[in-house]
């Protein structure tokens, strides 16, 4: 049997909430949820009486939650436990046997608390936490994460980036239905449009596209992937966020790129000022004996219908010998889910390693992938809205 995975989820947020109502729902013979850590005592209190220990991350540097926290009660104060500075949450750590982190912080406190929650370490100098539930980004750059990347490495920590998508039904749909195909068909293609329309939007986007939907679509082009992803970016496209410009500077809102996944090519197109929202992959394969045929399937996430209920569609099609386009053969729609289906409450509390729903995922290997810059050019974010997208191998595409 397993070891049981003791859970401490730092971070209480709109995510944090999610991923502690499902842990709350899932066995008890495998999970217990140790604690609940925030340095905002608001966002604990929510949480304060429903029999789960809350920790108030103390630290002087944020004078916001100082004074948060010197306004509770004398009531409210009773129910948060003080953690001071980094050393409270390594003791706690150590003390509870947390052996499992869902890291639900904000965005650019996501290396902090990797790196302190690493440091609780035995007396081998082996970290406590093994397993690690990260939502997106990993990090606000590339320089701060090499640290903690090489401790994962070091230490053979299972480390799971957060994807809803991963966890969509039309992946058993897609295995079940390529298992019929011909013995000697071969991967030699994968094609990812990911974006939406984002122009107006002032939330912060850290990084701009790239850093917020680019693990996505590797994500969905690399499920099943075994080894290194390459990442070329054969344009990149520069420019402000709307109305983030302040908060986030200079940042890649669109991006054109292909590379190799385990030696398969791949094309990549994804954007902030799309008019419309694409989550779209598709995977070409052909026989080696007769490689003019080919074969392809073509999955859809959050497929918009006109009464506003979201669906995820899989498509087959086939191509002759000499022929220009895709015969559809067959399509499988998921049905109707809203955004708070199953498989995304799942993927959101349960990540691969908790709920046993694909254990040959194993997005460590994105801690690998090598992106290269490659002619990069400015221009306006709009003149991107109209770059082509992969016209979709349905009849009438929703794009």
């Amino acid at each position: 049997m397993s070891e049981k995975n003791n859970i401490a989820v730092f971070g209480a947020g709109k995510f944090g909430s999610a991923h502690i109502k499902t842990l709350q729902e899932l066995s008890s013979d495998r999970f217990s949820l140790k604690a609940i850590i925030d340095p905002d005592p608001q966002k604990l209190l929510q949480w304060s009486d429903q029999n789960i220990p809350v920790y108030w991350w103390r630290s002087e540097a944020n004078e916001a939650a100082m004074s948060a926290y010197s306004q509770l009660s004398q009531d409210e104060l009773a129910k948060i436990t003080v953690l001071d500075d980094d050393d409270g949450v390594r003791a706690l750590i150590k003390r509870d046997g947390i052996n499992t982190l869902c890291n639900t912080s904000t965005t650019t406190a996501h290396i902090q608390v990797l790196e302190v929650a690493l440091s609780a370490r035995n007396d081998n100098g082996v970290p406590y936490i093994s397993t690690i539930m990260q939502e997106k980004p990993f990090g606000v750059n590339l320089e701060e994460t090499q640290n903690v990347q090489e401790i994962i490495r070091a230490h053979s920590i299972d480390f799971h980036m957060n994807s809803v998508l991963m966890y969509s039904p039309i992946w058993e749909e897609f295995n079940e239905h390529a298992a019929g195909m011909p013995k000697d068909a071969q991967l030699s293609k994968i094609i990812c449009s990911y974006g939406k329309n984002r122009m107006n939007d002032t939330r912060p986007a850290t990084n701009g596209w790239a850093g917020m939907d680019l693990v996505h679509a590797l994500e969905i082009m690399a499920r099943n992937a075994k080894g290194k992803i390459e990442v070329t970016c054969s344009k990149g496209f520069y420019g402000f966020l709307a109305e983030n410009a302040s908060d986030t500077g200079n940042v890649i809102h669109s991006l054109d790129a292909e590379g190799e996944i385990d030696g398969v090519p791949f094309s990549l197109v994804g954007s902030f000022a799309w008019a419309d929202q694409a989550r779209r992959v598709q995977f070409e394969f052909r026989s080696c004996a007769n490689p003019e045929n080919a074969f392809a399937y073509e999955l859809n996430f959050d497929e918009r219908g006109a009464d506003g209920k979201y669906t995820d569609r899989l498509t087959y099609a086939e191509r002759e010998p000499g022929g220009e386009s895709w015969n559809v053969k067959d399509e499988v729609l998921t049905g109707e889910t809203d955004k708070l289906s199953l498989y995304y409450q799942r993927a959101l509390a349960g990540q691969d390693a908790l709920c046993d729903l694909d254990k040959s995922v194993k997005l460590q290997k994105f801690l690998d992938i090598l992106i290269k810059p490659n002619n990069i050019i400015n221009i306006d974010a709009t003149d991107f809205a109209k770059a082509p997208r992969f016209k979709s191998i349905r009849a009438e595409p929703q794009i």
